[in-house]
């Protein structure tokens, strides 16, 4: 049998082997996987006008990565005319901003915490709960909250990389790509805040009634009042599905790490019980720590720096930022 036919009879003999046959179909099944996950990382949401939005996971929650560019309800119905605007009308910085609309058109006559508003089927409007859970998962400083309604060291984490500012510059570590897309006040028909300084996102009337205020390095909220009434935000949306977790209660304690910053002994200056406390270093380790009967803990053997307390109390979870010297 002449060399070149022998090869052909072995190689058809291989192919048509049981072990062949499984590698085949070994690597077909891992070929279908692959491209299974890749349509899961990279899907994709439509609106009924035929935007397309990016999901991004954050922790348990799904957010869209665009602002919406709807002009239709998700029940079909058309916008007015005058609850939606583009920036400075102009419609080309849509794709990129999204419109602006007011609170009556992005509730869609919504009642309490879970409303899908203008968001797409499967999707809702994020009420303060979310934005507080999402805080808490990015390790942001929740300490000040009771007092002043101001969440720190948040902005810039959750920031497109676009946004013109001085310092310190936003990283999106978290890829929500908020963009600073603009105001509209139809009171005094102007338009502010586009590229840089502010954004503003309308909230649902529960658990906070108002509006959301991000900045580079905070985010805050703004109560309801008849100085929101004239404005146009933008949207964005949330998985429907979301739950709120650590921010179950609309109520949030006073919480400080006491002195800051400190060499040898730091106090949480708080009222609220101390089920677990954790201590999280600048890469990210944590560490349980023990605390004495009035809340102290000893930092003399840790090396100076920036460091978290993470506390567990009563089901939820609280971050304060203190330095060691």
């Amino acid at each position: 049998m002449p060399f070149f036919i022998l090869q052909l009879v072995l190689i058809e003999r291989l192919f048509n082997s049981k072990i062949m046959k499984k590698l085949l179909s070994f690597f077909w099944l891992i070929t279908l996987a692959s491209l299974n996950i890749h349509a899961l990382l990279n899907a994709q949401i439509k609106d009924l006008d035929g935007n397309l939005y990016e999901v991004v996971k954050i922790g348990n929650q799904q957010w869209l990565k665009q602002n919406l560019k709807s002009t239709h309800f998700p029940d079909g119905n058309p916008i007015a005319k005058s609850q939606y605007v583009a920036y400075n009308h102009d419609s080309a910085l849509v794709k990129k901003h999204g419109y602006l609309y007011t609170r009556s058109a992005t509730l869609y006559n919504g009642f309490g915490s879970k409303i899908q508003g203008l968001c797409p089927d499967g999707w809702r409007i994020p009420n303060f709960n979310d934005w507080f859970d999402l805080a808490v998962y990015l390790k942001a400083d929740t300490s000040l909250f009771s007092q002043y309604e101001i969440i720190h060291n948040i902005g810039r984490n959750i920031i497109d990389t676009c946004w013109i500012t001085t310092f310190p510059p936003p990283n999106n570590d978290s890829g929500l790509s908020i963009l600073p897309s603009g105001v509209y006040d139809s009171k005094t028909k102007l338009f502010t805040n586009i590229d840089w300084g502010t954004v503003y996102f309308w909230l649902t009337p529960e658990p906070r009634n108002g509006a959301l205020e991000i900045e580079v390095t905070f985010i805050k909220f703004l109560k309801w009042s008849d100085n929101l009434d004239s404005k146009f935000f933008p949207i964005r949306c949330i998985n429907a599905t979301s739950t709120n977790t650590s921010s179950a209660s609309s109520e949030f304690p006073v919480l400080n790490i006491l002195p800051n910053p400190a060499s040898t002994y730091v106090e949480i200056d708080t009222k609220i019980n101390l089920d677990k406390v954790y201590l999280i270093n600048s890469l990210g380790q944590e560490f349980p720590i023990h605390t004495t009967g009035n809340n102290r803990f000893s930092i003399i053997d840790m090396l100076s720096g920036y460091y978290w307390v993470k506390i567990y109390s009563e089901g939820k979870i609280y971050f304060a930022p203190f330095v060691k010297l």
